[in-house]
């Protein structure tokens, strides 16, 4: 055992197998030689171990294949991981760009919508300018226009009021006898003839103010000529 081991020592790099093969050829190869027989070589084609020995070899081979193919699996379950976290993340920006493209489509359109709505309320706003610059223009006009008439009306009004004025003076400031001129006058141009029974009839008592006005006016003015107003004597015929 101590050549075994010392042949070990001097190949490292050979097997358990190996080891025992050489030490079965140094130790056979002095006695084959001198009955002219030649050991080239010595192959151990099968070992059988005790069953203390094999036991725990096959077991420790078993954890060992275990242990590769927890391995094994333990990375394909790492890589299954990755790819599927690589997946994920591929989705999560497909999402992201859609989620952006969406945003950028939406704003453009609100920003669009915003501005056509902003021209059109200051078109309306422009238009409703006008329509207010026209009104006030109109108003403007309409008011001109009603001052200037109330202005012909007032002046009329004065200049009748001051007409009439002059033609009350004309009659000693007597209102009621203007009047009854006015009155007298507007009847007179309707008749052209007037036929009465009596000289108390309604139609002359008309001319019966006519005295009445006189002796007022004398009564007013003592100094005046006296006026003798006679009803007419011709009997005229209504018409």
């Amino acid at each position: 055992m101590k050549f075994s081991s010392r042949k070990a020592a001097h190949q490292p790099h050979k097997s358990a197998s190996l080891i025992v093969a050489d030490y079965l050829l140094w130790r056979n190869r002095p006695a084959c030689e001198p009955v002219g027989i030649e050991i080239i070589q010595a192959l151990i084609t099968k070992i059988r171990p005790p069953q203390q020995i094999a036991d725990p070899v096959r077991k420790r081979e078993i954890a060992k294949q275990q242990e590769l193919q927890y391995q094994q699996q333990a990375l394909q379950q790492e890589s299954e991981q990755k790819l599927a976290v690589e997946k994920a993340l591929v989705l999560q920006k497909q999402a992201l760009v859609t989620a952006d493209q969406k945003i950028v489509i939406v704003t453009t359109q609100a920003i669009q919508d915003q501005e056509v709505a902003i021209t059109k309320a200051n078109e309306n706003a422009a238009v409703s300018q006008l329509k207010l610059d026209a009104s006030l223009d109109e108003a403007a006009a309409i008011e001109a226009k009603g001052k200037a008439a109330a202005d012909v009306v007032r002046f009329d009004n004065e200049a009748e009021a001051a007409g009439w004025k002059k033609a009350v003076e004309a009659f000693d400031g007597d209102g009621q006898a203007y009047a009854q001129y006015v009155l007298y006058q507007k009847l007179s141009a309707s008749y052209r003839k007037i036929m009465v029974n009596t000289a108390d009839s309604p139609i002359m008592k008309i001319f019966d103010s006519f005295a009445e006005s006189a002796a007022a006016s004398q009564s007013k003015s003592p100094a005046s000529a006296t006026t003798t107003t006679s009803a007419p004597a011709t009997t005229p015929a209504a018409n």
